[in-house]
């Protein structure tokens, strides 16, 4: 997240590194970002963005039903060289999808699946469609794809995302598929389902802006929204102080575990050579530590003071929880940094050794007694997620994604507003660079709003099965 501090004119990012427990990126003006800005690309995938943003994608003829796989269908997608054997671990979901999709389930597999480095315009064109309107009988809405971001990459997610609502699994094992497929086939048949209960946690690390303000502004605007449009529904916030490491332990596989989780702070991050950085990049950084201005000089954050992978309970029993991530890398890491290199000419282009899901989703999902799905970002996060310039707090998008899935719907259609919405701010980005390129005047501060916030609407994922749901009776 980024936002402009009171008393300067600098852009403060959020994101703090856990090895040194300052900012991972430094303040920086306005200037210098516009500097860098002027030299971003047209997005690959603008044809597609073109036709979301005009509603254009919908599918043939009658407008598509997508809230059910028996409507949009469902799809798996594997990596062409992918283990035959995970395949096999996911029976129990597959043969569940296949049943509610019937004619519309397809598998993805061998010569079908998604070869290395394969762009998302080249896949389509192999399956016999084209990027513009759901076709459904081709190449259904609901996709699940089954490997590393290495195998698979980040990119082809969030540009297939655009059009289609797409989740992405990868684990250390062929048991842990098995979990998975396990407690996601259970949730959804289950005579007693998890409490309808939502709970917001809200990490606040001492004066630092960043998180007091999406604390106030996003946390606080959900708790205070969504009790007025999920009825039946319970709603509790953990929001400042009591925002511990201790009281996340206990949303996360405790008795009183929630249906839907939604946690707000800081991600951890780490340099691409440091040891733990596969298994502590994006974890969440909780209210125990004291922010980057109390520690300045201390050193690395303590593990008491970050929710990792590794921290849950061996009895955490998470089954049909769906989780959101408000957070730097919460998600994921990808090869290289998506915009520091426009930012900051010194700092290194790659910055993971390979790319990878963050372990804190991983490890919940891919358990007995598993989570169904986690909703977060690769990449930094930005405020402009939740504000815009001029409008204020612009929460609209999460209340309604909260709303769908509190109301039933499924986890990748409850969140399709985010791709629309990613879909209309790439469409203006480019027309303002465009303007600038063909010498036209501009607006140097709607440049600088219009990138950010087209980089951080790119950057959200869903980690598990896009057709996942709360089970509700």
């Amino acid at each position: 997240m980024a936002g402009k501090n009171a008393d300067s004119t600098l852009l403060y990012f959020n994101g703090i590194d856990g090895a040194t427990g300052g900012y991972a990126l430094p303040p920086m003006s306005r200037n210098q970002l516009a500097r860098y800005v002027l030299r971003e690309p047209p997005a690959d995938n603008l044809e597609s963005l073109l036709a979301w943003e005009s509603g254009a994608l919908e599918g043939l003829g009658d407008p598509l039903d997508l809230s059910e796989p028996a409507t949009a269908g469902w799809g798996v997608v594997f990596a062409a060289d992918a283990d035959p054997a995970i395949e096999a671990a996911l029976a129990p979901l597959l043969d569940l999808r296949r049943e509610q999709a019937g004619d519309l389930f397809h598998l993805f597999n061998g010569p079908n699946g998604v070869q290395r480095g394969e762009s998302t315009a080249d896949w389509l064109e192999r399956q016999g469609t084209s990027p513009g309107p759901i076709r459904p009988e081709m190449v259904p809405y609901y996709l699940l794809l089954v490997g590393s971001p290495e195998e698979i990459s980040f990119r082809f997610q969030t540009e297939l995302d655009v059009a289609y609502a797409v989740g992405r699994i990868h684990f250390d094992s062929v048991a842990a598929y098995a979990d998975y497929a396990a407690s996601v086939a259970r949730s959804e048949t289950a005579t007693a389902p998890r409490p309808r209960r939502l709970a917001f946690f809200g990490a606040i690390n001492g004066d630092d802006p960043a998180t007091n303000h999406t604390t106030t502004t996003l946390i606080d605007a959900l708790a205070a929204a969504l009790p007025t449009r999920a009825a039946g529904w319970e709603v509790a916030t953990t929001r400042g102080p009591a925002a511990t490491k201790a009281a996340l332990s206990d949303l996360l596989g405790g008795p009183d575990a929630p249906a839907v989780l939604f946690c707000a702070g800081h991600g951890n991050v780490l340099p691409r050579d440091h040891p733990d950085q596969r298994r502590r990049q994006g974890a969440l950084v909780t209210s125990d530590w004291p922010g980057p201005n109390e520690w300045a000089g201390r050193g690395p954050i303590p593990a008491d003071c970050l929710m990792s992978g590794e921290d849950l309970a061996e009895s955490a029993d998470l089954t049909g929880q769906i989780a959101f991530f408000y957070a730097c890398y919460g998600g994921g890491t990808p090869l290289r940094d998506e915009f520091a290199h426009l930012t900051f000419g010194n700092r290194p282009v790659q910055i993971a050794a390979a790319p990878f899901v963050a372990d804190l989703p991983r490890r919940m999902l891919g358990r007995p007694g598993g989570a169904a799905a986690v909703v977060s970002h690769v990449e930094r996060v930005w405020n402009c997620s939740y504000e815009w310039r001029g409008a204020g707090a612009q929460t609209a998008v999460f209340e309604q994604a909260l709303a769908r899935l509190m109301a039933g719907g499924r986890v990748g259609y409850a969140f399709d507003e985010f791709s629309r919405r990613y879909a209309h701010l790439a469409v203006l980005l480019n027309n303002l660079i465009e303007a600038r390129h063909y010498g036209e005047p501009f607006d140097e501060d709607d440049l600088i709003f219009n990138w950010t916030a087209n980089n951080d609407a790119r950057g959200y994922v869903i980690i598990g099965d896009p057709a996942a749901r709360i089970h509700q009776t």
